[in-house]
């Protein structure tokens, strides 16, 4: 009840002059960019390290998916993150190179298979 006392006097003091002519203050949030990962291919190998997903302004930004190519070695290390257009819906340059340089930072278990390849893929969606 509180709340809905608190949103009536902010409408009643907007609707009196109080916010800037043009522009609601309800439509400027700042908009999120939500990433959903899943990684396939890897077998039973488990994942040691998950990579995070830096994009310094999604402003614009494109929502979709983008799946990397990945090749680990026996310690664990990528060795190989490469975009490919096989299941990617989205061809925006600033979600791919975000989806690279994370795929980079992950770090999965010790397996007796050297170049054990798979994919990561990344959805980006827009909150």
């Amino acid at each position: 009840m509180k709340n809905f006392y608190l949103t009536l006097a902010f409408m009643a003091l907007y609707a009196i002059g109080f916010g800037q002519s043009g522009t609601d203050p309800i439509d400027q949030q700042e908009p999120s960019l939500e990433v959903y990962t899943t990684v396939s291919g890897m077998g039973d190998r488990g994942i040691q390290e998950i990579g995070e997903v830096y994009l310094d302004d999604i402003e614009d930004a494109d929502e979709g998916i983008v799946v990397i190519r990945i090749c680990v070695d026996a310690n664990g290390q990528v060795t190989l993150a490469q975009f490919t257009q096989d299941g990617s819906t989205s061809s925006d340059d600033r979600l791919i190179a975000a989806a690279v340089n994370s795929a980079r930072q992950f770090r999965f278990d010790r397996f007796l298979v050297d170049n054990h390849c798979g994919r990561i893929t990344y959805n980006f969606k827009l909150e």
